[in-house]
């Protein structure tokens, strides 16, 4: 999980908003209509793209009501409950109360970081410590810390990576935290190595394929760095 941008509401909801009220203040019980599913988009595209919770990029994202509607139907339709999500964290958070996750929008950049090689999200020690239990209990109760679909998602933004088949600014693009882990493993390289093409790859403008032509000893060694399990 990352800072968030708050997404604005577009002008067109407030009358979907008006009549969703409506509807609810009629409709006390029962399965409460989608309406919201067409500003899918639109909310994506406020949020410019990032899901909320997982810290990647996607068009594939949904409407997540970050209050559930089980939890307060009233906030079905209300556009500062919506949280643009991808489907697989949606899907497996559905109808967890509230009062037991840390809102997406609350959270600071460098609370939670990615270990390489493993690609697992961890909490790290800059979240509050009031709101540390909360942060465990989202990255094992939600795909989000070790869960095997969401580490296959990651490895195929970074396996790319690694295999010279992509850049740093690809990875930087689709999953910030993979690329600030990139970061931080490679961090004062740059002195140790002053070949051109070394500093283009830290660049994102050069891959580890064109790294090993310019100089094989450094991306042999820079792979070997990367690949490493720190504990």
């Amino acid at each position: 999980m990352f800072k968030c941008k708050r997404p604005e509401m577009p002008k067109r909801f407030a009358q979907i908003q008006s009549t969703g009220m409506s509807w609810l203040a009629n409709h006390p019980t029962g399965a409460i209509p989608n309406r919201w599913y067409k500003y899918r988009m639109v909310l994506g595209s406020r949020s410019d793209w990032a899901c909320a919770y997982a810290a990647i990029y996607t068009r594939e994202g949904t409407v997540d009501h970050f209050i559930s509607q089980d939890e307060d139907r009233g906030k079905a339709y209300d556009w500062t409950n919506y949280r643009y999500a991808c489907s697989l964290v949606n899907s497996s958070k559905q109808n967890l109360p509230s009062s037991s996750l840390i809102d997406p929008f609350d959270v600071q950049n460098g609370w939670f970081e990615i270990m390489l090689p493993s690609l697992e999200l961890i909490p790290t020690n800059k979240i509050p410590h009031h709101l540390r239990p909360k942060a465990q209990y989202m990255l094992d109760r939600l795909p989000l810390g070790r869960d095997e679909r969401i580490i296959k998602y990651r490895e195929s933004i970074y396996e790319p990576f690694i295999e010279g088949q992509a850049d740093l600014s690809f990875v930087r693009q689709r999953a910030p935290l993979i690329a600030q882990a990139v970061y931080k493993r490679l961090r004062g390289t740059g002195k140790v190595y002053a070949h051109p093409t070394y500093r283009l790859f830290l660049q994102g403008q050069a891959t580890i394929k064109e790294l090993a032509r310019a100089d094989r000893t450094i991306a042999t060694q820079i792979l070997a760095l990367l690949k490493r399990k720190i504990s």
